[in-house]
C-alpha cells in the first residue's frame, strides 16, 4: 500500500512541474505584450512617414506658379507696334518708319494732292502735343499742329521750289520729308526736337 502511494506521488510530480512551466511561460509572454505593441506602432508610424514624404517629393506633383501679367498699350491709329519696334505707319502707301518714344504721339493725315505738284501726293504729320501752344488757325478738317509732311513722287525728286530736309527712294517712289527747322505757328521748343528726331530717322523708312 505504501509503495502504491509513493508511485502515485512520483507520477504526479511531472504534471505539476509541467503546469507550473506553462503558467510561467504565459506570464512571461504577457509581460512582453506591451513591448510588441510598441514595436508595431513604431513600425507603422515609420512606414506612414516614409510614404508621406514620397508623396510630397513626387516628381509628378503639380507645381503652382505665379501667373504672368502682361500689359498691352493701345497705340494711336497711325502708330503700330511689332515686337520691340514702334512704327509711324502710312497704311495707304504701305510704308512705315521705326520711331523713338518722343514721336509716339504723332499721327498721319490722309493722302492728298501735293501743294508742289498735282502729280505728287503728300501726307501731313500731325503733332497733337503741340496744339496747346499752336498759334495758327486750324485747317478745314480741324488739324492744328503739324511738323511737316511726307511727299511721294514717281520722279527722281518732287517738283516745286525749296529742298526737302531728307529723301528716301523705295521701289518706284521717292519719299521726302518736307518741314522747316522752325515754325511761325509756335515757339514751343518741342517742335524743333520733333522735327530733328523725325529727320534723323527718315532714312530707316521701309515698305511692308
Amino acid at each position: 500500500m505504501e509503495e502504491q502511494n509513493q508511485q502515485s506521488a512520483v507520477s504526479s510530480q511531472p504534471k505539476i512541474s509541467q503546469e507550473q512551466s506553462n503558467k510561467s511561460y504565459i506570464s512571461n509572454w504577457k509581460k512582453w505584450i506591451p513591448v510588441y505593441i510598441l514595436i508595431a506602432i513604431l513600425l507603422y508610424g515609420g512606414v506612414y512617414l516614409l510614404l508621406s514624404s514620397k508623396k510630397k517629393t513626387s516628381p509628378y506633383s503639380p507645381i503652382t506658379s505665379t501667373p504672368t501679367i502682361t500689359t498691352e498699350i493701345s497705340p494711336s491709329p497711325s502708330i503700330g507696334q511689332t515686337q520691340n519696334a514702334i512704327y509711324f505707319t502710312l497704311s495707304e502707301w504701305k510704308i512705315r518708319l521705326p520711331i523713338s518714344s518722343i514721336l509716339t504721339n504723332l499721327k498721319a493725315g490722309n493722302p492728298e494732292v501735293s501743294s508742289y505738284s498735282p502729280t505728287d501726293q503728300a501726307v501731313k504729320i500731325i503733332a497733337p502735343q503741340l496744339d496747346i501752344k499752336w498759334d495758327c488757325v486750324a485747317d478745314a478738317d480741324g488739324t492744328k499742329a503739324t511738323i511737316g509732311s511726307i511727299s511721294r513722287t514717281t520722279n527722281t525728286k518732287r517738283s516745286g521750289p525749296y529742298a526737302p530736309l531728307v529723301t528716301k527712294k523705295i521701289g518706284n517712289y521717292t519719299y521726302s520729308y518736307e518741314a522747316t527747322p522752325t515754325s511761325n505757328c509756335t515757339n514751343d521748343p518741342l517742335y524743333q526736337e520733333l522735327v530733328k528726331e523725325f529727320q534723323s530717322l527718315f532714312n530707316t523708312l521701309e515698305s511692308y
